[in-house]
This record gives C-alpha cells, sequence and structure tokens, in this order.
C-alpha cells in the first residue's frame, strides 16, 4: 500500500500539491475534507487549497479491476496565517476615492471577517463596524463633512489604515 506525500502541516489560504503513486491499470477517488481542489494532474497529484484553519483529510481509494482498494487517509493541521502571510495578503483598497456619498472598502478574500474603523485626521472616531463573511464593505460616507480621513481595516491582530477623501 502507498502515502499520499504532501504537507502535514500548512496555514490558511495555502495551496499544497498531494501525490499518490498508482499502480498499472488503476484508477483513483479522491476525497478531500476541508480543502478545495485547485487543479488535477494525470489523477495522481492534486493541488489543494485550504481556506480555514482546523483539520483537513486528503483520503484517496484505489480501484485495481473494478475491486476497491483500501482508502489512505492524510491529516492535515491547517493553522493561522503567520504574520508573513498577512503582510503579502495586507492590500486594502477604498473606491471611489474621493466619494461624496458611499465608498467600497475591499479587503483580501483571506480575511474571513474585518472590521473597520473611521477616523479624522486628529484621530476622532466617527465610524466603526464589524463585517462578517464579506470581502467588502460598503462605508457610507454622505453623513461626514468634506475632508480628509483615515480608514483602517482590522483581521485578527493586523491592520492596515489607507487615506480617503470626503467631496461633497
Amino acid at each position: 500500500m502507498f502515502e499520499i506525500t504532501g504537507d502535514e502541516e500548512v496555514n490558511v489560504g495555502d495551496s499544497k500539491v498531494y501525490h499518490y503513486a498508482t499502480t498499472f491499470n488503476s484508477s483513483l477517488a479522491w476525497d478531500i475534507v476541508n480543502g478545495t481542489i485547485v487543479s488535477v494532474q494525470n489523477n495522481s497529484t492534486m493541488v489543494i487549497q485550504w481556506p480555514s484553519m482546523g483539520v483537513g483529510q486528503v483520503k484517496v481509494t484505489e480501484t485495481y479491476d473494478g475491486c476497491d482498494g483500501v482508502t489512505v487517509v492524510k491529516d492535515v493541521q491547517i493553522g493561522p496565517l503567520t504574520a508573513e502571510h498577512l503582510q503579502a495578503s495586507l492590500a486594502i483598497q477604498v473606491h471611489p476615492n474621493p466619494a461624496d456619498q458611499t465608498m467600497h472598502l475591499v479587503v483580501p478574500d483571506t480575511w474571513e471577517s474585518f472590521s473597520y474603523t473611521l477616523y479624522t485626521t486628529s484621530g476622532e472616531m466617527v465610524q466603526q463596524k464589524n463585517n462578517n463573511k464579506s470581502a467588502s464593505v460598503l462605508i457610507d460616507v454622505s453623513g461626514l463633512a468634506a475632508g480628509v480621513y483615515i480608514v483602517t481595516a482590522t483581521y485578527a491582530e493586523f491592520s492596515e489604515s489607507t487615506q480617503i477623501v470626503v467631496k461633497h
């Protein structure tokens, strides 16, 4: 019996290659738990993305001459984003900027939930909101005085800020 090769410890958002060596004239049935198949190569190699923390599994059953073989399982520990992963994915966007009514705040897809806070340039908080399960949020700036503001988006213990302009 062969084993599945590939990483057993990954971080949220990682895409990793998993391989199972087949015998001649056999076919494979793959089952992925808490992961998403990104691509398939020759049915013996899969690229799998791990979207959320927890435990994932890669399972493969080899069939030979119509008889199911033993299912081989590889457990995969999916850890949190590291500082390096977060720094690479930090790139909030706000558009349109400047705006007079509303703005869209867009964060990286790897941020499962986030909050934002809007400040004046003197540091006064004027708006705050939590956002769950969406990579964007609509910010209503229609009631704010024209001027320059700072929006800070926060995910886990990391945050990024950018300047926005409100014009009326």
